[in-house]
């Protein structure tokens, strides 16, 4: 096979037009850092982000995390389970005095 008759889609991402610019490529803003970067108009839609931030680590996950209970919900589960709401002496009033007193010390900031 000639250098002609190679594959031209692989050696088109080194063509240049009349001017020295790049054929088929395009300038990109990465999603990640802000910064601008040449992509090929192909990858476009699946590339956002630039080399730097693409090889960068992702930030590990807290495996403990949970997500914040926003303060409504947490409210209707407060008078949900209420020791009012139960008779005292049994065990769900024990229960429900245990529940009461963890949602208080975990009550969720800001407004709901």
């Amino acid at each position: 096979m000639e250098k002609n008759e190679r594959d031209s889609s692989f050696f088109s991402l080194s063509k240049r037009n009349e001017t020295g610019q790049k054929v088929g490529m395009a300038i990109q803003t990465c999603s990640q850092c802000g910064a601008q970067f040449q992509i090929h108009e192909a990858l476009l839609p699946y590339l956002h982000t630039c080399n730097p931030c693409s090889l960068r680590p992702a930030p590990e996950k807290d495996a403990d995390a949970q997500p914040a209970m926003p303060k409504q919900v947490w409210q209707r589960v407060v008078n949900l389970c209420h020791p009012d709401r139960h008779t005292p002496g049994t065990s769900q009033h024990r229960q429900a005095v245990e529940a009461t007193q963890w949602l208080l010390a975990n009550k969720p900031k800001g407004r709901g």
